[in-house]
């Protein structure tokens, strides 16, 4: 008999592996079978204080060249685990830089299964690396294998064998046996498409009474039995559902969706926009609808096939001639999702002039303070070919501001100077003014709520919005200033004082 994944799964989990890979496309069924698993043996074992779930799924989607540790996303992963830390008997902390927050909450606690889910690039995985696990189990799920650390325990997803898929065929699906093997194969062995197949056996067994007319509704096995299965249930919907499920492209795969958002996109009743999100939930064509909690989530293998309406859906926000600091205050979503709508969307003079305008400033800051405002900002600076003049006078203009969690600008070309989750001990602007010398935390045991144990240094060029220069200094300091003539900066606190020659740092 074939081993198969979720037994090798739980083999290594069970054995010394300290660091393990679950490798799959999206659709492949690996977030399920990880749950499955991880819950047969949480508490038990080497994992007897259980197990700790991290989604890296993005509030929004970054926009083109955005560092993802600097990026509004990381400070939103830093909020949740910060929130974990609580949940696991922590102190009450502030939201910290995703990678002191990890450290955090890996040396609260020795036997744990540390679960992160979809990793998707070099920058989240340099912040799970398990030298920051040294006393527990590294889980990684994700798509991408290279970015797995050496000496990872890798185990491929791929499609399912064929015992496997009958297997899930069997569960997911109402059909007599023989029917098992001809759909399994129709579905690529993908458990996304299976599911999906199954629904659409369901909805024309009951159309029409005949197994053998449902078995021949299932796409043929073409090249991809995903957006195929797709494309069949819309089919079996009606016409007015599967246009309105098609608009959902408007809004980020992985995040959870209120159903408030969809009812403006669609013009529906709550009532109505219940109704709809229940039965697409049922032909399994959006995930985790909670009707208590009107929250839905659209699945990543099926958002591509989704069309983008942006233009539409911004439409329908629009308060009146672009006041969009008049959007509702008690759906936040609607704001914090507005820059990356208008960019979408190619709106890039309107979205200029909304960041910059002063009620709307006031507004995100009312919303969710520097990292808020800062993750509009962003999405307009990275959004065109050159920088807004506007958007960059204004983020210079807040790099001089006392009370900042830290300065944040970013070049044309995606880079970035510094994310607003860093504490920020000392800032001083260079003679002349074309460059800056911030001291934050901003090492792996130091963070706004977290121990400190260093500091860094960094210098920006305010014209091209790149760091020249960077270094780390041992012990707590406190500030930093400029040397007249402009060739160094000196830091000092707690572990004295220090003179960084920028000639030579």
């Amino acid at each position: 008999m074939t081993t198969t994944t979720a037994t090798r799964l739980a083999e290594a989990l069970a054995g010394n592996a300290r660091v393990i890979g679950l490798v799959g496309p999206p659709g492949s069924g690996r977030t399920t079978l990880a749950r499955r698993v991880c819950a047969q043996i949480a508490g038990s074992g080497r994992f007897r204080t259980g197990a700790v779930w991290v989604e890296l799924g993005t509030p929004a989607e970054p926009p083109a060249g955005l560092p993802w540790t600097d990026s509004p996303a990381a400070a939103d992963l830093a909020v949740r685990l910060v929130q974990i830390i609580q949940q696991l008997g922590g102190e009450e902390l502030e939201p910290a830089d995703p990678v002191q927050a990890v450290t955090e909450l890996a040396r609260m606690r020795s036997g744990v299964l540390f679960v992160v889910d979809d990793l998707r690039d070099a920058e989240q995985a340099a912040i799970f690396r398990p030298s920051r696990f040294d006393r527990d189990c590294l889980l990684l799920i994700t798509a991408d294998a290279s970015l797995l650390p050496p000496n990872t325990v890798v185990i491929e997803m791929g499609p399912m064998s064929r015992d496997e898929s009958v297997a899930l065929i069997s569960r997911v699906v109402r059909c007599p046996s023989r029917f098992d093997d001809r759909l399994a194969a129709r579905c690529g062995d993908l458990p996304l498409a299976m599911v999906l197949a199954g629904h659409i056996f369901e909805r024309v067994h009951r159309l029409t009474s005949s197994h053998e007319n449902a078995d021949r509704a299932v796409p043929s096995g073409g090249p991809d039995p995903i957006g195929e299965s797709v494309e069949v249930l819309l089919q079996l919907l009606p016409p007015l559902v599967a246009g309105r499920f098609r608009a959902l492209g408007v809004f980020p795969a992985g995040r959870d969706v209120p159903l408030v958002a969809a009812r403006l996109l669609w013009g529906t009743s709550r009532g109505d926009t219940h109704l709809i999100l229940h039965e697409l939930a049922g032909a399994g064509l959006i995930d985790d609808y909670h009707p208590e909690t009107g929250l839905f989530r659209l699945h990543e293998a099926i958002h591509p096939r989704l069309a983008r309406p942006h233009d539409a859906y911004l439409d329908l926000l629009d308060p009146g001639d672009g006041r969009w600091w008049r959007l509702p205050e008690e759906l936040p979503f609607l704001a914090a999702t507005l820059a990356s709508q208008l960019a979408a969307a190619g709106r890039t003079e309107e979205l200029n002039r909304l960041v910059t305008d002063a009620r709307w400033v006031m507004r995100r800051l009312s919303d969710g303070g520097p990292p808020a405002l800062a993750a509009d900002l962003v999405t307009a600076l990275v959004n065109g070919e050159t920088p807004a003049p506007g958007v960059v006078t204004l983020l210079r203009t807040l790099l001089t501001l006392p009370g900042w969690a830290g300065p944040i600008l970013a070049a044309h070309d995606g880079s970035w100077l510094a994310g607003l989750t860093r504490q920020v001990l000392g800032l001083d602007t260079a003679p002349g003014g074309s460059r800056i010398a911030v001291l934050s935390n901003r090492d792996d045991h130091g963070s706004p709520g977290l121990p400190r144990s260093a500091s860094e240094l960094r210098v920006y060029d305010l014209d091209s919005g790149r760091v020249v220069a960077r270094t780390r200094i041992p012990g707590g300091d406190s500030g930093c200033r400029w040397s007249p003539d402009g060739t160094a900066v000196f830091v000092w606190g707690g572990s004295g004082l220090h003179a960084v020659n920028l000639v030579t740092a």
